[in-house]
């Protein structure tokens, strides 16, 4: 099962190379998931915007002016603003529409991309979807709705049509499983064993078998220490 590095090339490409921060810990008020975790963090801001002029700097850099026609996260430019970016040369051409989590660069309120989805990408609507999703949960659901909201987001998505929607739930979940154990109940283990049980999809099958086989060594091991300091009382 692909990690997170291919999150956002799971995600922004099943797949997005690239982004491991090498930290588990999830910040108050997001969801436990990977691509919350790492991306939807701090001051960064995720829009879909489009370039409207890019002027080279020299030196492989360049301004690169967008208009921003949804923002799904973040403090920042609305519809129909402007906002300023630092790229490579060649990053992007005039008319380039993508979905992008930006992060401030200096002052004058400029920012330089951290991710990138280009709207002509396979897939690009399956990732705008499961952002618009996520962030949806994060703005509307009460905190102690954030965990059972976000589980039961991966599990039905388990039952998506398309296959992107469904290996990013299993990479999730993979996730869930090693950072986040005490998440996967009893209750839940079982309903993604039924849904695994019906589903036609073999990566499902195996995906949800490698979630269970992975809980399943965790409380072994627990109850392997608790039997050890135990018997050394």
């Amino acid at each position: 099962m692909k990690s997170f590095q291919a999150l956002m090339t799971c995600f922004l490409c099943l797949a997005l190379p690239g982004w491991q921060l090498g930290n588990s810990q999830r910040p108050a008020g997001l969801l436990p998931t990977q691509f919350a975790t790492q991306v939807l963090q701090g001051d960064r801001l995720l829009v879909v915007a489009t370039a409207e002029t890019v002027t080279l700097l020299g030196m492989g850099t360049a301004v690169v002016r967008l208009r921003v026609g949804e923002r799904l996260a973040g403090e920042g430019p609305g519809a129909k603003e402007e906002l300023l970016l630092l790229a490579h040369a060649r990053e992007f051409h005039v008319g380039n529409k993508a979905l992008l989590v930006l992060e401030p660069f200096g002052k004058g309120g400029r920012y330089r991309v951290r991710f990138r989805v280009d709207t002509r990408e396979v897939n690009y609507l399956q990732k705008l979807e499961m952002c618009r999703l996520q962030v949806a949960i994060i703005e509307g659901a009460p905190p102690n709705r954030l965990v059972p909201a976000t589980l039961e987001l991966l599990t039905n998505s388990l039952v998506a049509p398309d296959k992107w929607t469904r290996n990013y739930a299993l990479s999730e979940l993979a996730w869930i499983s090693n950072v986040h154990p005490e998440f996967l109940t009893a209750s839940r283990l079982a309903e993604l064993r039924s849904v695994a049980l019906i589903s036609p999809w073999p990566e499902v099958t195996d995906g949800v078998e490698s979630v269970l086989a992975i809980m399943a060594r965790r409380t072994e091991a627990l109850r392997a220490r608790a039997q050890q300091e135990s018997s050394s009382l």
